[in-house]
């Protein structure tokens, strides 16, 4: 498997789950289980003074009080989001296809640390727990495949760098307001070592993908083994047997699969060096391999202020609940790749609670082009966590505009 492949899944389930939080207090006009709403609290949160990456996951999301679960009520493949009382992650299930269905688990040590993710595609929307993915206890194979990562922890003090291309942060990575994957976290404090598992059927064969990162020093240092297996089928011999013209069984009855041999086995192993820490953070990256970063300006709770790199700079906002992206600006000659198209520079507004107010991108070098956003009406429950806003999307010509799309967003909260 490619190496970029390797970081986009790496990245794709690390979050930074660490410090326990305060007990939350609930509003004096706090209904039981459905907030009204009708008067949001906006005090800050006990967590706010906590190091971004010592934060849960459910800090992570900017989301208020005691969360246990929220899901996109309008959102085409809505993903049902779970947390237990402390604020941790603990399982995500994605709905939005009758047939398949996404279940991640979620697993912490005594220090609220994530050790293990483990990630099926199954059938069945009422199942809690991940299916078997014996081949031989699946002989129908409704089933995409297996991901499983476990995380070691033996950096203490350091905010490790865990996916190399840093300057990702600009657009994925560090902006934080109501898609979890937006929360991901590119860095994990202490972490020393991620070893990952992938399983996926695939026709005839099974892949299978084993892979450890080991973080030492300022270098990380990957070792890969991927092979696939023949998936053999255990027919029944009897009246329904089908054979091709050479006397092979084509069809019938059987009693189920399992794993052959193993077909052509692939070994790879590289390190990756020149991140630089300045006060167990990540100040620089720059590898031949990846984009890389020149600074990065840190605040005093771990959010970015600054990312200057080969690529361009981002600037953010000062923030206590998210990480707000205020402008990215292009190195000359280097306009971000963005939705097929090219950004020249970027810009957000935000609101009094940190919430995106506005945004503003030049799809063309001379601003000739001009893409907009506009984020209002939001609509909060007590604890002051939004559940709908509406915002416009329009992009300006020099010789007038493309019109005008709406759209409403909904999201529905339980709280403990």
């Amino acid at each position: 498997m490619k190496k970029a492949y390797l970081f986009l899944l790496l990245a794709g389930v690390m979050f930074a789950c660490t410090a326990p939080v305060q007990p939350e207090q609930k509003p004096d006009n706090q209904d039981e289980q459905n907030p009204s709403g009708n008067n949001p609290d906006f005090s800050p949160e006990p967590w706010y003074e906590t190091n971004y990456w010592e934060r849960t996951d459910r800090e992570k999301m900017g989301l208020r009080g005691p969360v246990k679960s929220w899901v996109g009520v309008n959102w085409s493949y809505p993903t049902i989001y779970e947390f237990d009382r402390e604020g941790h992650l603990i399982s995500e299930r994605s709905t939005g296809n009758e047939k398949w269905d996404r279940l991640t688990i979620y697993t912490y040590d005594e220090k609220g640390r994530l050790i293990k993710s483990e990630m099926c595609h199954h059938v069945g929307k009422d199942e809690n727990e991940l299916p078997d993915y014996n081949p031989a206890n699946n002989p129908n194979y409704e089933w995409a495949g297996r991901e499983v990562y476990e995380f070691e922890y033996n950096n203490p003090g350091k905010y490790v760098l865990v996916s190399p291309d840093i300057n990702g942060f600009h657009s994925r990575g560090f902006c934080n307001q109501g898609d979890p994957r937006e929360s991901i976290s590119p860095i994990v404090k202490d972490l020393s070592a991620i070893r990952y598992s992938n399983i996926n059927y695939a026709y005839e064969s099974i892949g299978h993908i084993d892979t450890e990162y080991i973080f030492e020093g300022d270098a990380m240092s990957v070792y890969s083994h991927s092979y696939d297996r023949k998936v053999v089928t255990d027919w029944i011999i009897d009246e329904y047997t089908l054979y091709d013209d050479y006397g092979n069984i084509i069809g019938g009855s059987y009693s189920g699969k399992h794993e052959g041999d193993i077909l052509p086995e692939t070994e790879n192993e590289y390190t990756l060096t020149g991140c630089v820490y300045k006060n167990n953070y990540p100040y620089s990256f720059m590898d031949e391999r990846f984009r890389g970063v020149t600074s990065v300006t840190w605040a005093e709770n771990g959010m970015p202020l600054k990312i200057e790199g080969t690529d361009g700079t981002t600037e953010y906002y000062p923030g206590k609940r998210h990480i707000n992206i205020k402008k990215w600006t292009c190195a000359p000659g280097k306009p971000a790749d963005l939705l097929l198209g090219f950004s020249y520079w970027y810009e957000y507004t935000i609101d009094e609670n940190e919430e995106y107010a506005g945004y503003h991108e030049s799809l063309m070098e001379d601003d000739s082009r001009i893409r907009e956003f506009k984020w209002y009406d939001y609509v909060y429950d007590s604890y002051g966590n939004w559940t709908q806003y509406t915002y416009d999307q329009e992009a300006v010509f020099a010789a007038g505009t493309d019109g005008k799309s709406t759209y409403t967003i909904k999201r529905q909260i339980e709280y403990y």
